[in-house]
């Protein structure tokens, strides 16, 4: 239509019209791809709405799992090094109950959650870049860190506090009903004198104990940072 009027403006020498004409295709095209990036800037928004969503969806259910792998790993630092505090006397402690229970938690090591799946979607599929608040894009560049170090740590960890061939496995022999394993009564017997000979090796679980706990607190202060960012961008 615009273009069979154009043409007879052109053959009758309308320059007006014909400027006029041109002004409106113009105008309508302007328009038409106004229109276009209006819905895909709305598009965009809503995606990015849905994303914020389910990140702190996620990070709120993982924040507490996040917390218990601190406080675990922290409580079996410590419990391993009032056994090895211990085995530096000659003789068994007086507190026998109190020994057991260190005893029995001091080669605890929590297993480690998973990456959050939110996290790993945005960076498999590269698009961390779109998160728009760069204070968040940095907190999660930071927990995908963190948990980056405590999922390495967690194996070599755990191949060295559960080597079944070490001393502290030849000296206390371990109740098999697992009930029991956060009560008093998870350990049956020790024998003093072979466990006195694990001092070594439990030495070395609390450097193991002591990098999960660390790397685990990095995870959490960064989660806790997310949830605080994505708070503020609700408000």
């Amino acid at each position: 239509m615009i273009l069979r009027r154009l043409t007879e403006h052109v053959k009758a020498q309308n320059w007006f019209a014909v400027g006029l004409d041109f002004l409106i295709v113009v105008l309508g095209v302007f328009i038409g791809l106004q229109v276009n990036n209006w819905n895909e800037a709305r598009k965009q928004a809503d995606l990015q709405a849905k994303l914020l969503e389910r990140l702190e969806e996620e990070f709120l259910a993982l924040e507490p799992v996040v917390a218990d792998l601190v406080t675990f790993s922290q409580s079996a630092q410590k419990s391993t090094a009032d056994v090895v505090n211990a085995l530096r006397q000659e003789t068994p402690p007086t507190d026998e109950a109190a020994f057991r229970s260190a005893l029995a938690r001091a080669n605890w090591a929590l297993s480690v959650p998973q990456v959050a799946a939110v996290y790993s979607e945005l960076l498999s599929t590269g698009r961390l870049a779109d998160i728009r608040d760069v204070e968040l894009r940095k907190a999660l560049i930071r927990y995908g860190d963190a948990h980056e170090r405590l999922e390495r740590t967690y194996p070599v960890a755990t191949s060295v506090i559960f080597a079944p061939g070490s001393n502290y496995y030849r000296a206390v022999d371990w109740n098999m009903d697992s009930a029991t394993w956060i009560e008093d009564g998870a350990i049956v017997s020790y024998n003093w004198e072979v466990l006195r000979a694990s001092r070594a090796e439990m030495q070395s679980w609390i450097t193991f104990q002591y990098d999960l706990a660390l790397f685990a607190d990095a995870e959490l202060q960064e989660i806790r940072s997310i949830l605080a960012i994505l708070a503020e961008d609700e408000s």
